[in-house]
């Protein structure tokens, strides 16, 4: 199992068993339209960040925003990391976007 996917059924788990964890949404690349939408469901700051098991160092691709303020600003921040690692890592598979609370 990928890193990433590993880090997401712990936390499930987490979530199943009462520890509590951010409250996070995970929007496959295909769904990305619906990102603003389904941020306003999050309280602001957010932490956005790119769903890549082929980026596994996402600070260094700019594969990361913090504090986005409001979700309005999840469609810029997805753009700018989108550019960023593609520059970064141009064979990258990009599998989704993920976000939740600060």
């Amino acid at each position: 199992m990928a890193p990433s996917s590993c880090r997401v059924v712990a936390l499930d788990l987490f979530d199943a068993i009462g520890i509590s964890t951010a409250r996070r949404i995970s929007i496959p690349m295909a769904e990305l339209a619906s990102a603003i939408a389904r941020a306003r469901t999050l309280r602001p700051p957010l932490v956005v960040k790119l769903v890549s098991t082929d980026l596994p160092h996402k600070t260094e691709a700019g594969a990361v925003t913090l504090g986005v303020d409001a979700p309005e600003g999840v469609g810029p921040a997805i753009d700018r990391m989108l550019s960023s690692a593609r520059l970064h890592a141009p064979q990258a598979r990009l599998d989704g976007i993920s976000f939740r609370n600060s």
